[in-house]
């Protein structure tokens, strides 16, 4: 098999590896002197190569599994030998950034604080910021259909997305056209939103972008039981209020990230933002 791979992208680009995420059970398996089996890990360099790697592929009946930052915990990345791991991180440009119509184009292997940091300097944001971000790609980002801290205010995942780049199993591509909703029915990139790379190995997304806060204002909250917190919660988000952030921590977690608290008490971080006046009138509700 490595011989035939190599054909496509190059022997530099081809590596044998453990299998390996940040999923804890394969630190316990190696300190338990088990070694996971070795794939074949691929780097494709451009679109062309993903797509002769799929076509080979299925020829082959050789199932392939599209690795982004590898930056899960769950298992997600569990090849087994005789597999192909798609290592995306070689599509990594930053295609556009329209300042105007608050977009911007990106391949799958970019990774999702660069494009943050890239954003920022522009006076933007994803306004997407999983606690995993360092060490995400946008193809896993989208691929897993992944939430963050800033859901509240920008969704999640699936509502900056307005079209994607893909490669079907049978190495041919569908892009269809970015636009901000389908009057046909459902919007043909959701099918690969969440996909894990079972439909397609994503190539890149246009998504959507946000002008940074002019005003952020954050607060903390104590209750002693976790129920009014949740009551608090629902308060705000039934009134309209979008919070930049809102998270409450049980008793366990406020001891945890050392705040303040009695016995007992749960904490809720709330962040307001906008212009000043609008982002000091959420804070007050």
């Amino acid at each position: 098999m490595r011989t035939e791979v190599e054909k496509i992208v190059g022997a530099a680009a081809v590596d044998e590896r453990p299998v390996r995420d940040l999923w804890p059970a394969t630190t316990m398996a190696e300190r338990a002197g088990q070694t996971p089996d070795r794939v074949l890990v691929v780097r494709p360099s451009g679109r062309e190569q993903v797509a002769a790697i799929l076509r080979w592929a299925t020829a082959n009946a050789v199932m392939v599994t599209p690795m982004g930052g590898a930056s899960g915990v769950c298992g997600a990345l569990a090849p087994k030998r005789g597999e192909l791991v798609l290592d995306m991180g070689g599509l990594d440009r930053i295609l556009e950034i329209d300042e105007v119509n608050l977009t911007c184009r990106v391949e799958s292997g970019v990774n999702g604080m660069t494009l943050e940091k890239m954003l920022n300097e522009k006076g933007l944001t994803l306004g997407h910021y999983p606690s995993s971000l360092p060490g995400t790609t946008i193809g896993g980002l989208v691929s897993t259909r992944s939430s963050g801290q800033e859901s509240s205010r920008y969704g999640s995942i699936e509502d900056m997305v307005l079209s994607l780049a893909v490669v079907l199993p049978d190495g041919t591509f569908a892009a269809p056209r970015p636009g901000p909703r389908s009057a046909v029915g459902p919007a043909l990139h959701e099918l690969w939103v969440g996909a894990e790379g079972a439909l397609g190995v994503v190539l890149g997304a246009v998504l959507r972008v946000h002008r940074l806060p002019a005003s952020v204002i954050g607060r903390g909250y104590s209750f002693s039981r976790l129920a009014d917190g949740l009551e608090a919660m629902r308060h705000v988000m039934q009134a309209g209020i979008r919070p930049l952030v809102m998270r409450l921590y049980d008793h366990e977690d406020s001891v945890f990230n050392r705040y303040d608290v009695s016995d007992g008490e749960c904490v809720l971080v709330i962040a307001t933002v906008g212009e000043e006046e609008v982002a000091q009138a959420e804070a007050n509700v």
